[in-house]
């Protein structure tokens, strides 16, 4: 890939050709791309980077996972990706289920590729400026 690297994203999901989709659909948006399909290969991939993530895009529905837990287990290692989390379910479901945890986005399968690019892109520049203005405190 060329200069428009945006950083890496993780994208989080047991379906395998979801995966590979949105490899393909959030690399030609400038994005590196890991895609992992639990929860162990996740956490141990966020305590390995260097810094690298500036996003994920969690499955709220992961075979033997809560999408919520393995939120939180990204969170207390690393709360400065922005964190999208994607469901077939509806968006009331997801709030619910969220609980009152802070999202970058939600993505609802099926998706629309540059609705789920607009949504990414937007939220890791919302975030990108809440960590600086955190960092100026």
């Amino acid at each position: 890939m060329g200069g428009s690297n945006l950083g890496t994203f993780l994208v989080v999901d047991d379906d395998e050709s979801l995966r590979i989709l949105m490899e393909i659909i959030l690399e030609s948006a400038g994005f590196e791309t890991v895609c992992l399909s639990n929860a162990e290969d996740t956490i141990s991939y966020l305590h390995q980077d260097s810094g690298s993530v500036q996003g994920v895009v969690l499955d709220l529905n992961l075979e033997n996972t809560r999408g919520e837990d393995l939120y939180d287990e990204i969170v207390a290692i690393n709360s400065d990706p922005a964190i999208f989390l994607m469901s077939g379910c509806h968006g009331d479901e997801i709030i619910d289920r969220l609980g009152g945890r802070p999202v970058d986005g939600i993505i609802i399968k099926p998706f629309n590729s540059a609705d789920m690019i607009r949504t990414i892109t937007e939220g890791v520049l919302r975030k990108k400026r809440a960590n600086l203005s955190s960092e100026r405190v």
